[in-house]
C-alpha cells in the first residue's frame, strides 16, 4: 500500500501539465497574436496551420520548428529568404519553386522534401537530412551542403555551380545533366550514384569517392580522369570531356 501511494505521488510531481503538453503547439490564432506582440522567436515550436502571408521571416527565429503543418507556402507574399530555419522539420513538404535566397536550413529535417525549381542561392544546408529529396532543376550559386545527407536525392538538371559538396553522402543520388561547375567535392560520396553528362569542370571530382557511379559523357576539368574502379584516382589525359564507362 505504501509503496502504491508512493507511486501516485510521483506521478503526480513529475507528470506534465496539460498547459504544458501544449506548450510547444501554437495554432494561426495563436501565432499572429504572439507575433503582434512582437514575439520574434518560435524556436522549438510545432506550428499547426499558421499562415506566414505577409510576415517577414528575415530576423526570425523558427530553429527546430516542426513546420509541416504551415498553410500552403506557394501564395504570394510569403518571403523564406534569409529566415534561420535550422534543425526545421519540413520532411515531405512541397517547397517546389520557392525562394530560399540566402536561409539557413543547417541541421534541417528535409528528407523526401520537394525543391524542384526552388532557388537556393547561398543558402546553408549543411548538414541536413535530404535523402530522397527531390531537387530537380532547383539552382543556385554558392549552396553550402557541407556533411549534408542527400543519399537517394533527385538532382537532375539542378543548377548548382559552385556549390559545396565536401563530405556530403551523395550515395545513389541522380546528378543527370546538373551543373556543378566549380563546386568542392572534397571527400563526396558519389558511390553508385548518377553524374552521366553533368558538368564538373573547374571542380576537384578526384577528390570524390565514386565507386560504382556512373560518368558516362560528364564533363571534367582539363586533364583530370576519374575512374571508379578505386575510392579516388588521378590521371591526366588531353582534353576536356570525356566519355567513360563505370565498371
Amino acid at each position: 500500500m505504501i509503496v502504491r501511494w508512493l507511486k501516485k505521488q510521483l506521478h503526480r510531481q513529475f507528470r506534465p501539465s496539460p498547459s504544458h503538453q501544449s506548450h510547444h503547439c501554437l495554432n494561426n490564432e495563436q501565432f499572429q497574436s504572439q507575433y503582434a506582440a512582437g514575439k520574434r522567436d518560435f524556436s522549438h515550436k510545432t506550428l499547426i496551420d499558421v499562415d506566414l502571408q505577409g510576415i517577414p521571416l528575415r530576423g526570425m527565429d523558427f530553429r527546430y520548428a516542426d513546420l509541416r503543418m504551415l498553410r500552403d507556402l506557394h501564395r504570394e507574399n510569403i518571403d523564406l529568404t534569409h529566415a534561420d530555419l535550422t534543425g526545421a522539420i519540413l520532411s515531405g513538404v512541397n517547397l517546389s519553386h520557392l525562394d530560399f535566397s540566402h536561409t539557413i536550413l543547417c541541421d534541417a529535417d528535409l528528407e523526401a522534401t520537394n525543391f524542384s525549381g526552388a532557388c537556393l542561392d547561398a543558402a546553408n544546408l549543411a548538414n541536413a537530412h535530404l535523402q530522397n529529396a527531390e531537387l530537380k532543376q532547383a539552382y543556385g550559386l554558392g549552396v553550402n551542403f557541407y556533411r549534408g545527407n542527400l543519399q537517394g536525392a533527385n538532382l537532375e538538371h539542378a543548377d548548382l555551380g559552385e556549390a559545396n559538396f565536401s563530405k556530403a553522402n551523395l550515395r545513389d543520388s541522380n546528378l543527370a545533366w546538373a551543373n556543378l561547375n566549380r563546386a568542392n567535392l572534397s571527400d563526396a560520396n558519389l558511390a553508385g550514384a548518377n553524374v552521366n553528362y553533368a558538368d564538373l569542370e573547374a571542380s576537384n571530382p578526384e577528390q570524390a569517392r565514386l565507386y560504382n557511379a556512373s560518368i558516362t559523357g560528364v564533363r571534367l576539368p582539363l586533364g583530370v580522369y576519374v575512374t571508379t574502379k578505386r575510392r579516388s584516382a588521378l590521371q591526366r589525359f588531353q582534353g576536356g570531356e570525356s566519355e567513360m564507362e563505370s565498371g
